[in-house]
């Protein structure tokens, strides 16, 4: 019996489905998708994550999930190494492409995709990447970097287009998933998930921006004044296109008198 054949989307540092444009490559495709995040454990234990990390990722999750339900789809979640995963997945579907974004980060994550990169080699199978961010990885010098930086922010903005026939759920019986609950405890920190980093974004546009200048440098007062957006860019819950373009519009259309350059 042939196996079914499947694309695979994996979320790293663009836990977003708003402008994601491997997301949508990936839903054109012929072949459903299975979308999934790794809670991989050489980053669980590494010293440059801490439990806050691993809460925002999940509340990113959630809210990305949250906006699956409509294609009766989610986020499959495993606490697994890229490898052992696509090994799994391997044993019980034919593989046609990866989708996934170039991630930009830690030495670890480098030598990893490196390995991934192998693996499709030896297995066949095509992986899609796609920029981040506006970030060539892999350049030798910073020639012609500004003109491809702005060419990649005055894209279009991809909103996604698809339906629940592009996608594609397993078991999991097939492979052990990680449960992502929603995290309802009450303290005063930002909570990951591009719902939450639009609201940010949106009041650091109407009021907050007006003491930027003046308190940017002063630790109690930025917290307020700057943007808050570090985190949603880091996590890619936002793309930095996105808030680059409505920023923009926002102020064309007087919405916002924030100093656009």
């Amino acid at each position: 019996m042939s196996k079914p054949i499947i694309n695979l989307y994996w979320f790293k540092r663009d836990l977003r489905i708003i402008d994601n444009v491997p997301l949508q490559i990936s839903c054109d495709d012929e072949y459903p998708t299975l979308l999934f995040y790794l809670f991989e454990p050489m980053l669980l234990n590494d010293l440059h994550y801490s439990k806050r990390h691993w809460t925002f990722i999940s509340e990113s999750i959630v809210d990305i999930n949250n906006e699956l339900n409509k294609y009766k789809t989610k986020v499959h979640c495993y606490e697994l190494d890229a490898i052992n995963f696509l090994k799994k997945v391997t044993k019980h579907y034919k593989v046609n492409k990866i989708f996934s974004h170039m991630e930009t980060g830690l030495g670890i994550t480098y030598n990893r995709d490196l390995e991934v990169s192998n693996f499709c080699k030896k297995n066949k199978i095509k992986w899609h990447e796609e920029i981040r961010n506006g970030v060539f990885r892999g350049r030798s010098n910073r020639d012609n970097w500004i003109r491809d930086w702005k060419n990649y922010m005055q894209q279009k903005i991809i909103d996604l287009d698809c339906d629940k026939n592009d996608f594609y759920n397993i078991s999991d019986k097939l492979i052990k998933s990680k449960k992502i609950k929603a995290n309802n405890e009450k303290k005063i920190i930002q909570k990951g998930g591009t719902k939450e980093g639009l609201k940010y974004l949106k009041s650091f546009l109407n009021d907050r921006f007006k003491n930027y200048q003046n308190d940017i440098s002063k630790p109690l007062k930025s917290r307020t004044s700057c943007s808050r957006l570090s985190p949603y860019f880091a996590w890619g819950n936002l793309s930095t296109r996105y808030v680059w373009q409505l920023a923009k519009n926002e102020v064309l259309k007087g919405k916002s008198k924030f100093h656009f350059k």
